[in-house]
């Protein structure tokens, strides 16, 4: 790094933070989000050094914005198999709770056909703390 950009970055941990705000203000061309200092810090360190030494290649920012769309589809995939599982889960509490009480209609909580059909494998329950379940298992 040359000389120059090593004391800008230096200089900003002597800054105050309106100061970092405003120089924030200045590359960004947008309002600091937050008060949180180290953040700033960084967030302008990089900013600098971007400007001086140029950013990422086009290929680096292609294969970041891949691996994002990947891991987006990821999470939302496993979060869509999350809710299924708890549907299923609620329902079979929802039936074993009815056929419990032995209430009328116990017999019809099973949908039809529900005796040929395979048996549904609950997906682990997710613990709380200390491995206590969350509430909504109990």
């Amino acid at each position: 790094m040359t000389d120059r950009v090593l004391a800008q970055i230096a200089a900003l941990a002597k800054a105050s933070l309106p100061d970092l705000k405003a120089q924030y203000r200045d590359l960004f061309g947008v309002e600091a989000p937050g008060i949180n200092r180290a953040y700033l810090e960084r967030r302008l360190a990089y900013k600098l050094q971007e400007l001086a030494y140029g950013g990422l290649s086009q290929a680096t920012n292609a294969r970041l914005e891949a691996l994002s769309e990947r891991l987006f589809k990821e999470w939302y995939v496993a979060k869509h198999e999350r809710d299924q599982s708890m549907s299923a889960l609620i329902a079979m509490a929802g039936q074993k709770e009815k056929a419990r009480k032995g209430g009328a209609g116990a017999a019809e909580a099973e949908p039809a056909g529900a005796e040929n059909a395979a048996p549904v494998e609950p997906k682990p329950v997710p613990m709380g703390k200390a491995g206590v379940l969350y509430p909504q298992f109990q």
